[in-house]
Order: C-alpha cells, then structure tokens, then sequence
C-alpha cells in the first residue's frame, strides 16, 4: 500500500467540512444556496448527527485522495492539486451536470457546490501531496 499520512487525511476531512459551512454560511454563498434549494429557516437545520458522518464520509474520500496522490506519485502542492483537480473533473463535475439535468437544479446551484469543491480538493490535495 502506498505511504499515506492518517494526520494529514483526518486534517484534510475536518478542513473540508468546515471549508463547507463557510461556504454555504450567509457570510459566503449560503442566502443564495438556500434561496436555490427552497430551503426554509428549519430545513437549516442538520439533523442529529449530520456532522459526524459528514466526517467519516470525507474521511472515506480523503483518504482515497491521498491514496491516488501517493500512487501517483505527487510530491509537490502543484501535484496534490492537480490529481485533486482531475479526481473533481473526472467524478463530481459530471454529477453536478447530472442533477442539472434529472433534478431540475439551476446552473448557479450546481456553480456554488462545485466550485466549494474544487477549490477545497485543490487546496486538500495540494496539502496531501507535501504533508508527509
């Protein structure tokens, strides 16, 4: 199995998630997302453990990230960046043009959550490949 950092994959879940309630949070994109998803002020709220497995699912998609980025090779923040950006490309881009298309979601909702993504795997990744 290739070298993977736990530290840096435990790091990179936690970051994701918080990354993530910035970036739906009224002080970023989160009135315009809600507005989106016709979401009310009690549909705003997660239910009883939301965090917790958001967190062991990111843990699940990081660790695989870093997996491919030591498989790869990427040793440099450049080279994290570009496996996390391909891995975007190549698996989440076309699932956002798939809710464009079979739920009905507007283009600037799918531009909101895809751009946390990219930009959150790209910083994560880059971190991945450097954080021995």
């Amino acid at each position: 199995m290739e070298h993977i950092n736990y530290l840096a994959v435990l790091v990179s879940a936690v970051a994701y998630t918080a990354i993530g309630a910035f970036w739906l949070s009224p002080a970023a994109f989160g009135k315009q997302w809600a507005k989106m998803m016709k979401f009310t002020k009690k549909d705003m709220k997660p239910p009883k453990y939301a965090y917790l497995i958001l967190l062991a699912t990111n843990l699940v998609v990081f660790w695989v990230l870093a997996f491919l980025i030591s498989f790869l090779g990427a040793t440099t923040w450049i080279g994290g960046a570009s496996v996390a950006f391909i891995c975007w490309l190549g698996f989440i881009a076309p699932m956002g043009v798939s809710g464009m298309l079979w739920e009905k979601k507007s283009f600037d909702l799918i531009l909101i959550q895809n751009s946390y993504c990219v930009v959150s795997f790209m910083l994560l990744g880059g971190m991945l490949a450097v954080w021995k």
